[in-house]
């Protein structure tokens, strides 16, 4: 039986994931963007692994066909997704405790929208019937009531 070690996200990994030194308004809305930012890696890295197992590894030389892919690569691809997946499990967790501190069902829904599904403000606000600027207004106040000492 296989175990999987827990993925840990490393400092260097920042700078491949396209992180940047940006100023936040408050913590919240850094901690937020920073979970936001890992989910997004996450899954990007969970379907590059995924396109490349699933690839036919077949080549041609001297009129024979070559088709004799690595298992142990498979075997490492796999538990790499398992790996990926535990930490997006976590991630999602995380950030959906954290944003379910929120006394409005108005905020908590554009927050999960926004941070952990990766949903665009535009796409946000017809799915909500609201303005963009609307949306971009209850972003704003829930990551300010987020930021407060409870």
């Amino acid at each position: 039986m296989f175990q999987v070690q827990p993925l840990k996200l490393e400092p260097d990994d920042i700078r491949e994931r396209g992180r940047f030194d940006l100023h936040y308004s408050n913590e919240a809305e850094e901690k937020l963007e920073n979970i936001k930012c890992d989910i997004r890696y996450c899954r990007e890295k969970i379907e590059g692994i995924r396109t490349s197992l699933t690839k036919t590894n077949v080549e041609l030389k001297h009129d024979r066909i070559q088709t004799s892919p690595n298992p142990d690569a498979m075997l490492d691809g796999i538990c790499r997704i398992l790996e990926f997946e535990n930490e997006l499990s976590r991630l999602i967790k995380e950030g959906t405790e954290f944003i379910g501190q929120l006394d409005s069902e108005q905020m908590r829904k554009v927050c999960i929208l926004f941070y952990i599904k990766n949903a665009k403000v535009y796409d946000i606000s017809q799915k909500m019937q609201y303005s963009r600027q609307q949306i971009y207004r209850l972003l704003n106040e829930a990551t300010v009531k987020l930021s407060e000492p409870n």
